[in-house]
């Protein structure tokens, strides 16, 4: 067993992705394991326990401080012999001093559990309001809908002259009359199950059909077939080296994803049973009564009725992914963790997660994915998703966050994506993406955010062991001198959810690449706005966290007394007086730079002591700052007086520093907040 300085040790270093033992065993991890990657099955498991300890040893020798783990993918959750392979395979992790994860799917996204969750509780399935439009229509005549599972939920007619009538429907047939009327198009509007097309459908996935993640007994079903039966399973003493659950990019599971060309596919909306019910109690009137106004319209009430349906999907889809998942893993004394899909740019936020920033909030252990090491793509695409995540620590009163992170942008670009040779020429062959300056640099930044949880999803066989062992050892002198020190935000930057969820409308084009393209001017512009003022806001080095209309009241608890609203985004008269109340200073940005401050305000938000050189950006935390430059040159930054500093690219070793200090390319340093006293 390792002794109590040695776990301590392992507690900060990155823990490993390995899914199963099986795979540990066969000399194969990460993605090469998981079923949709077509490896033969079941793997060969002579001499199991001499082949996993071997392998685990291997793993240690590179500094690997735990491993994310599930039971096997054959015949997954359900074969006894995989489950005494899988808890024979802990108790020798725990034995090497090992943290030990849990990954809670059979594939991604998280959810289905293989098919276990729906299986006999079709009910429990992802639902969607969807729209199909179809003319010219002359009556009598039936209306067929497009699914066998469909019912009917309403219908307008479109006559030649533009006007349009909503004709009567018999809710939840499988079919729409009409009695009569000629119209040179109809829109029916009906429920049916969410899957084909989307993100569960996706051929890199599990590809099963989804739970409805607005139902609180299909989340709890889910729990009950993977996390509970972890706990079940796991004698006592092997559960209590379980640190956290990770969940995989669960979403809404309302959008169309990378559409077929010979399918047809619609437009639609997250629905259940209870949203209709909560709706209707909420704001007065029944969904159907407005459900055109969802799918498209300009006018006010046409955006009142999209924010009022959004506001009750998105708080039913927090309380039961987020709300009932956490409580659930607090009960079984195990921290929820993971991340969600489309974590890059508020409008996804909205389609995707509702209000992502309030749903990770119940994570115990938020978490975002950074998917490349490349430090110029990590510099222009992650300044959003890492806010997202600090944010949401900040807001949720937590430490520190997690990141999965590996290189999948260097080898899934648009020309070779989901060719499933060349996924496996990365994870078994020789690498050749990024130097081992550019890996460091990366779990640099993810420190910045706020990152203290490592989750590796490198092909560590491709590594040397002295080229792994470094960049563990790296994670681990990042967390050893600044774990568990809180972020100390100066400021907040609003996040406008609402905003959005007034704009949005669903569409049958491609989440990824078509979607954003068909919405209105100020979703594009807001969308936009939002991600530079939060890039420039950080390379300015202004100290901010996003918060909605809920967090002002945070707000104060954490002496936050500014508020910046993005450009074209006006403060309305109750976020003003809700301001007001707490004390806090709404500042309209006219612009998306930091130039939208005055120079007093800059020099408020920033820290006092320190002035960045060009490239350097930095984070403050409670006794320290961790400086980072973002630049392939050599770089610098001024400290006001005398200070200790630590520059772990270097060695663990304090310095003195005043004044003028040099940062190599992308190096990193720690700068211990309250300076030195005079004369030393």
């Amino acid at each position: 067993m390792a002794a109590n300085g040695e776990r301590e040790s392992l507690r900060n270093r990155p823990i490993q992705i390995v899914h199963s033992f099986e795979g540990l065993a066969n000399a194969l991890d990460g993605i090469e394991v998981m079923p949709t990657f077509g490896r033969p099955r079941p793997f060969d498991t002579e001499r199991f326990e001499e082949r996993v300890r071997a392998e685990l040893g291997r793993l240690a020798a590179r500094g690997i401080g735990g491993i994310a783990v599930n039971v096997g993918y054959d015949r997954y959750l359900e074969n006894e012999e995989g489950w005494r392979r899988f808890i024979r395979g802990v108790e020798l992790a725990v034995e090497l001093g090992f943290r030990i994860w849990i990954y809670d799917e059979n594939g991604f996204p998280s959810g289905s559990a293989g098919g276990l969750s729906l299986r006999g509780h079709p009910e429990l399935e992802a639902l969607g309001i969807k729209r199909m439009r179809v003319g010219p229509v002359a009556g009598p005549c039936r209306l067929a809908l497009p699914h066998p599972r469909a019912c009917a939920l309403a219908a307008y007619g479109q006559s030649s002259d533009g006007r349009r009538t909503r004709l009567d429907v018999e809710k939840d047939a499988a079919e729409i009359c009409l009695d009569g009327g000629s119209f040179d198009a109809v829109d029916l509007y009906f429920i049916a199950p969410n899957f084909e097309g989307t993100h569960a459908d996706y051929r890199d996935t599990s590809r099963k059909p989804f739970i409805n993640p607005l139902d609180r007994r299909a989340v709890s079903r889910f729990l009950s077939v993977t996390h509970l039966e972890y706990f079940r399973r796991l004698p006592p003493h092997l559960w209590r080296r379980v640190q956290a659950v990770f969940t995989d990019e669960p979403s809404l599971m309302a959008h169309v994803l990378r559409p077929d060309p010979a399918k047809r596919f619609y437009p639609c909306l997250p629905w259940s049973e209870e949203l209709s019910a909560r709706f209707c109690e909420r704001h007065g009137y029944f969904i159907e009564e407005g459900v055109e106004s969802l799918f498209g319209g300009d006018a006010p009430e046409d955006r009142k009725r999209r924010r009022d349906f959004w506001s009750v999907a998105a708080g039913l889809y927090e309380q039961a992914l987020g709300g009932v998942s956490g409580e659930v893993c607090a009960a079984i004394r195990v921290g929820l963790s993971g991340h969600l899909l489309a974590e890059e740019s508020l409008w996804q936020h909205a389609v995707m997660q509702g209000n992502a920033l309030g749903v990770l909030q119940h994570f115990h252990i938020p978490g975002i994915d950074v998917l490349t090491c490349d430090p110029e793509l990590v510099n222009r695409s992650y300044s959003f998703t890492i806010k997202t995540g600090l944010s949401a620590a900040v807001l949720g009163g937590k430490r520190g966050l997690m990141v999965e992170v590996s290189e999948y942008g260097e080898y899934w670009t648009p020309e070779r994506r989901r060719r499933l040779q060349e996924v496996r020429e990365y994870w078994a062959g020789p690498r050749n993406a990024n130097p081992p300056e550019y890996l460091k640099y990366t779990l640099a930044y993810c420190f910045l955010a706020g990152v203290r949880e490592f989750a590796f999803y490198f092909p560590w066989r491709a590594f040397s062991e002295a080229e792994y062992r470094e960049l563990c050892d790296f994670v681990r002198r990042l967390n050893d001198l600044g774990r568990g020190a809180p972020y100390k935000p100066t400021c907040a930057l609003y996040y406008p959810i609402e905003t959005i969820w007034e704009e949005y409308v669903p569409s049958e084009k491609d989440i990824w690449t078509g979607a954003l393209e068909g919405q209105s001017e100020r979703c594009r512009t807001l969308n936009r706005v939002m991600s530079d003022t939060c890039e420039n806001l950080l390379l300015s080095n202004i100290q901010f966290i996003f918060a909605d209309r809920r967090s002002l009241p945070k707000l104060r608890e954490l002496g936050i007394r500014t508020l910046l609203f993005p450009q074209g985004e006006t403060p309305s008269p109750e976020a003003q007086s809700l301001c007001r109340r707490m004390g806090i200073e709404p500042i309209e940005l006219f612009a998306t730079d930091a130039g939208a401050l005055t120079a007093r305000q800059r020099a408020d938000l920033s820290h006092p002591a320190l002035e960045a050189g060009r490239n350097v950006i930095y984070h403050s935390y409670d006794g320290f700052i961790f400086i980072l430059n973002t630049g392939k040159q050599a770089s610098s930054f001024d400290a006001a007086g005398t200070f200790d500093a630590v520059f772990p690219q270097r060695s663990l070793a304090r310095q003195k520093i005043r004044g003028n200090t040099s940062l190599g390319p992308l190096e990193c340093a720690f700068v211990y907040a309250t300076p030195a006293p005079s004369g030393t």
